[in-house]
C-alpha cells in the first residue's frame, strides 16, 4: 500500500479503486504512506483508498458506505469540497469480478445483481464513477451502443464481456476509456502468450461524464512509476476535470398559457364576483404603475389576469 501512495503521489490521484486487494471480511484501516495517513476502506476482494483530506471529509460526511454479501463490491460516498459544490458528493465504487469462463457465470450474475442494489443506494445527486477488475473484454461498439461504448474501443467481446455489457446497457453506464483515443488501451497481459486484454474498466453515467476528464490506460514506461513488481495490471486513470464547478443546467423557461379567460363568461355570480375583481385588481395596479404606452398596459392586464384568474387549463 504504501507503494500505491508513492504512485498517487506522483500522479495527484486523491482516490484508488483497489481490486483484488485479498483482504477478510470488511473494515477500515489507517497507515503512514507519502504525503501523510490514508485511509483503506475494504470489503473482501475490494477496497477504496482515501488520501488524508478526502478521508476526513468522509468521516465529516457520516463515512457512508455499502458493500455487497459477496465482497466483490464497495460503495464509499464522499463529500466534495470547493466552490459551487454545495450538496454534491462523489461516489466511488470499487469492483473486482469473477474470472472468464462459463463456469462462473452464476457469480457474475451475483455480483450484478449486488451492485444493482448499491447503485440504488447512491444518492442522484453525486458523481458516480465505477471502475475495478471486471476480468472482462467490451470488444468493439455494436449498433445501438453508441451511448455506452466510445469509437476507440478494439478487441473481440468475452463471454463475460456480452455480460458485463448487458448489465452496463441496463444500469445506463458507459465505458469512460472507450471515450479516449489511447494507441493501447490493454491493462493485462497474458504470462504465456503475452497477449495484451482490456479488462480493467471505469464507468460512469452519462450525466456525470461532463465532471470528468480523459480516460487513459497508464504504462510504466511513459509514467516513470513501477507497480510491476506488486501487480501485472496497468492502472486506468481519470480525473476530475481541471476547474471542475457544479453549475446547473439552464432550464427552459416555462410557455405561459393564456390567462382563463372562461370564468368571465356568463351571467352567474361566479362570472360576476371574477370581472369585480379583475377589474379592482388592474385598477389598483393601474394607478400603481401608470404605464405610459400600450405595449405596457397590454402586458399588464395580461400578468393581472393570470394573476386573478389563473391560467387557462390544459387540454
Amino acid at each position: 500500500m504504501k507503494m500505491l501512495t508513492r504512485i498517487a503521489l506522483q500522479r495527484g490521484w486523491r482516490s484508488v479503486l483497489v481490486s483484488d486487494c485479498g483482504a477478510e471480511g470488511k473494515g477500515t484501516f489507517e497507515f503512514k504512506g507519502f504525503g501523510g495517513y490514508w485511509l483503506v476502506i475494504f470489503n473482501g476482494r475490494c477496497g477504496v483508498l482515501l488520501d488524508p483530506g478526502r478521508a476526513r471529509r468522509w468521516r465529516r460526511g457520516g463515512a457512508n458506505r455499502f458493500d455487497s454479501p459477496d465482497g466483490r463490491s464497495l460503495a464509499v460516498i464522499v463529500p466534495c469540497a470547493g466552490r459551487g459544490l454545495r450538496g454534491r458528493v462523489l461516489s466511488l465504487v470499487s469492483v473486482y469480478g469473477p474470472v472468464s469462463g462459463a463456469g462462473f457465470d452464476n457469480d457474475r450474475r451475483v455480483m450484478f445483481d449486488s451492485l444493482s442494489v448499491i447503485l440504488g443506494s447512491l444518492p442522484l445527486r453525486s458523481v458516480w464513477v465505477v471502475g475495478g477488475d471486471f476480468n472482462s473484454e467490451i470488444g468493439f461498439q455494436g449498433v445501438g451502443e453508441e451511448s455506452m461504448i466510445g469509437p476507440h474501443a478494439h478487441g473481440r467481446r468475452t463471454r463475460s464481456g456480452h455480460q458485463l455489457v448487458e448489465w452496463v446497457q441496463g444500469e445506463d453506464l458507459r465505458f469512460l476509456s472507450t471515450f479516449t483515443r489511447q494507441r493501447c488501451r490493454d491493462t493485462w497481459f497474458h504470462p504465456k502468450g503475452l497477449t495484451g486484454h482490456p479488462i480493467d474498466h471505469l464507468l460512469c453515467r452519462p450525466r456525470d461524464h461532463r465532471f470528468l476528464g480523459a480516460t487513459k490506460v497508464l504504462f510504466e514506461e511513459t509514467t516513470g512509476a513501477s507497480w510491476s513488481a506488486y501487480t501485472d495490471h496497468n492502472p486506468v486513470e481519470v480525473k476530475l476535470a481541471k476547474g471542475w464547478v457544479y453549475r446547473a443546467p439552464p432550464r427552459t423557461p416555462r410557455k405561459l398559457r393564456r390567462p382563463n379567460w372562461g370564468v368571465l363568461r356568463g351571467s352567474g355570480e361566479a362570472a360576476q364576483v371574477a370581472r369585480s375583481a379583475l377589474a379592482a385588481e388592474m385598477d389598483r395596479r393601474v394607478g400603481e404603475e401608470q404605464p405610459d404606452n400600450w405595449s405596457d398596459v397590454v402586458a399588464l392586464r395580461l400578468g393581472v389576469s393570470r394573476a386573478v384568474l389563473g391560467e387557462e387549463p390544459r387540454r
